[in-house]
């Protein structure tokens, strides 16, 4: 009998203060989620086969930013834009700001075509 009430006891106490700190740290994800395994470690990471730029969280608020001239010369493209609140990347940013990050400029249409 003491077996039983020390088992309530301990599903009552996870159940009230475990459970919801676990919750506290496994976060919902405004995109698409996968889980890598190496050995004995494990990771959740996205996953990038299904995200686009126009299925990343929106834009919260509208805004702008202006260039000077010197700047944009340098970048070699009109950096200037403004966006409204609710549009995706898709719409806001330019190709040019993606060339240091992704290296677009590398593929051509046939290894688009792979990927």
């Amino acid at each position: 009998m003491k077996f039983i009430a020390w088992i309530i006891a301990w599903l009552a106490y996870w159940l009230m203060f475990v459970m919801p700190a676990v919750a506290e740290i496994a976060p919902e994800y405004p995109f698409p989620i996968t889980s890598i395994e190496s050995g004995d470690q494990f990771a959740r990471i996205p996953d990038w086969s299904q995200i686009t730029l126009r299925s990343l969280p929106s834009i919260q608020e509208d805004g702008e930013f202006a260039a000077t001239a010197d700047v944009n010369n340098a970048a070699g493209y009109d950096l200037s834009r403004n966006w409204k609140a609710g549009q995706t990347a898709d719409q806001y940013l330019k190709l040019g700001d993606l060339q240091t990050s992704f290296y677009p400029q590398i593929f051509n249409l046939y290894s688009i075509g792979q990927i």
